[in-house]
């Protein structure tokens, strides 16, 4: 997996990527989950809210499965956060990039 990621990042430039290199506030976020959903990763995501920051905002959740809607026992999962601290986006910027990199891999039969 790493040596893969890794080759992948050499070869950048073969590699569709439809999210804009730059780091997104929150209402882009969204709107990149939400296109993300619709397109590169219709049919595999589910997206919802686990409830507000202090800010009023909506915290998040973008599942992906065969079947996000259904939680199966002993089918291992995996969790991955970004942004939990308000003052580093890297986190959220790789999150974008991996999601997107996980659909297109997935609809390719990869």
């Amino acid at each position: 997996m790493f040596i893969h990621i890794v080759l992948s990042s050499i070869f950048y430039g073969f590699i569709s990527c439809s999210i804009e290199y730059k780091y997104h506030n929150y209402d882009q976020m969204v709107q990149v989950i939400n296109s993300l959903k619709m397109g590169k990763c219709a049919g595999i995501s589910e997206v919802y809210s686990i409830g507000k920051s202090v800010q009023g905002r909506d915290l998040i959740v973008m599942a992906l499965s065969v079947d996000p809607k259904v939680n199966r026992l002993l089918i291992p999962e995996t969790y991955l956060a970004a942004n939990i601290h308000g003052n580093e986006p890297v986190g959220r910027e790789v999150l974008l990039h991996l999601v997107e990199y996980i659909c297109t891999e997935y609809k390719a039969n990869n």
